[in-house]
């Protein structure tokens, strides 16, 4: 049985030179964990944006202080991660800073990650369905641009879909279906 896991990263910015800061993630059943990572030497600061800053409330300093090396945190994430269908609403983006951190795993691992969307189908859900269930996702786990609350977000809206499918009548056993 495939498993499924909400990921969310922070970063230090928007551009080419942003590096993750924070990585969280929230698996079906609800449980979930995040770590701050502190950043290599290698991530230099010229990847480090105020407004990226601004948005999530992370210092690079406090970072520095607080944050778990990146092998470690590299690590974590393949160990508990890697049997796992990763989901983002932001895919792309979260791929490419998931693939920086990963660099620095003792293990040579790629993860995809995939689009939120691409669960739609999985329940037979509308657009206008996924837009009510980040609407009562929103009343639930509001965003924070941190990486737990946030990943906690997209599964209460992955769970919306899953009752209103239930709901409905429409078969919600994911697991056949990945």
């Amino acid at each position: 049985m495939t498993r499924l896991a909400f990921l969310d990263i922070e970063a230090s910015g928007f551009g080419p030179g942003s590096y993750p800061v924070e990585v969280g993630w929230t698996f079906g059943d609800g449980a979930g964990e995040s770590w701050l990572i502190c950043p290599p030497d290698e991530w230099t600061t010229a990847g480090w944006e105020a407004e990226a800053e601004a948005l999530h409330g992370l210092s690079r300093a406090w970072l520095e202080r607080e944050g778990w090396s990146a092998a470690y945190v590299a690590d974590r994430v393949v160990a508990q991660l890697a049997d796992t269908r990763l989901y983002s609403d932001a895919a792309v983006i979260d791929g490419q800073w998931l693939s920086r951190l990963l660099e620095w795993s003792s293990l040579p691992v790629w993860l995809p990650v995939r689009p939120f969307e691409e669960l739609l189908p999985l329940v037979n859900a509308t657009a206008g369905a996924m837009h009510a269930a980040i609407g009562a996702a929103n009343r639930s786990f509001p965003r924070r641009h941190r990486a737990l609350p946030d990943s906690q977000h997209l599964w209460a809206a992955w769970r919306q879909l899953q009752d209103g499918s239930a709901l409905s009548g429409q078969d919600t056993s994911v697991a056949s279906k990945i």
